[in-house]
């Protein structure tokens, strides 16, 4: 089967893609700005990973904490590839698929408060 590729000029300026990616983006920015102003005062490692059961699982550098906005940014990607793939055949689809964005950029933003949380910050 060949995918047809909707015009990239005309697919963002199209309202149901840049609400749901520029919210994305936006939280993205925020957790990545968010969790290097809160880890930079926490003294060397810090706890990355938390189980009740088990304790602290997983120690690392400040900056090792911003893997978290760095997959949510490559989710946004694949994302918003895979709805311009399937905007000419099913937009139900690719709407759905841009806007499931959104509720894990939620769900990443919880977890970075509490990384931040765990950490004393």
């Amino acid at each position: 089967m060949k995918y047809a590729w909707y015009p990239l000029q005309l697919f963002v300026r199209k309202w149901e893609v840049v609400v749901p990616v520029g919210i994305t983006a936006a939280l993205v920015v925020v957790i990545a700005g968010w969790l290097e102003y809160a880890l930079s005062h926490v003294p060397q490692p810090v706890f990355l990973h938390y189980s009740v059961e088990l304790g602290v699982d997983s120690l690392g550098s400040p900056h090792t904490a911003l893997v978290l906005p760095g997959i949510l940014l490559l989710i946004l990607i694949i994302n918003t590839t895979l709805a311009n793939v399937l905007w000419l055949s099913t937009r139900p689809a690719a709407r759905v698929v841009l806007w499931s964005s959104v509720p894990l950029a939620m769900i990443a933003f919880w977890f970075a408060i509490l990384i931040a949380r765990v950490n004393g910050a």
